[in-house]
């Protein structure tokens, strides 16, 4: 991972640690999601979050900003 200032460079299927939380997926906070698409919007960067179980199976999804906050927007459980 690289950085740019404050900024960290993330691609898609990376692993990205969840900022918060998620009781409904029964994800802690720094729990690793994989990142499935990253968007640039308005100097903002948002990415589609696959967070899965030990056996890789998928729990559910989060989409989530990562610039210039990391914070979670929205969550789904299941595939």
């Amino acid at each position: 991972m690289k950085t740019f200032g404050n900024a960290r460079s993330y691609t898609e299927y990376d692993r990205i640690a969840l900022p918060e939380g998620i009781l409904a997926l029964g994800a802690a906070a720094g729990s690793e999601g994989i990142i499935n698409r990253l968007d640039y919007q308005h100097n903002n960067v948002y990415a589609d979050v696959t967070v899965t179980y030990s056996t890789q199976e998928p729990r559910g999804s989060v989409f989530m900003e990562i610039t210039p906050k990391e914070r979670v927007l929205s969550y789904s459980v299941g595939a």
